[in-house]
């Protein structure tokens, strides 16, 4: 990234879906997701869970940036969540509302923070919307 801020360091990678596996949690309600580039990777290791038709709320950072610096653009993290059915995105907006992203305003792709939902749990979503 350009930065002398950033340092690397060995750090064991283990797949979201084996770790619940592992540990014996059935499911999640909520995965928070903001690993500096790395959501995508990370988005991938949870497959099974967020293929279910409960799948967790999944709030992402969506940066331009750091995702261009692991090999993929904020929209290819909108497509993998599409993929696996997840129909709503929502930008956090600094007073903790939410505001319906809209694709078409590539603007909102810079350094923003995302809920991803699907069908059944957008309510939990919806009234958070601005009007």
């Amino acid at each position: 990234l350009g930065r002398s801020e950033y340092e690397s360091f060995p750090a064991e990678m283990v797949l979201l879906d084996d770790f619940l596996k592992r540990e014996n949690v059935p499911t999640a309600s909520f995965l928070k997701c903001d690993v500096e580039g790395a959501e995508l990777m990370a988005l991938r290791g949870a497959r099974k869970l967020l293929s279910e038709q409960a799948a967790p709320l999944v709030m992402f950072e969506c940066n331009k940036e750091t995702s261009e610096a692991f090999g993929y653009t904020p929209f290819d993290i909108f497509a993998f969540c599409k993929e696996l059915g997840f129909q709503y995105f929502f930008k956090i907006l600094g007073s903790g509302f939410l505001e319906p992203l809209v694709f078409e305003r590539a603007e909102h792709f810079d350094e923003i923070n995302v809920i991803a939902a699907k069908e059944g749990r957008v309510s939990r979503c919806k009234a958070l919307v601005r009007h």
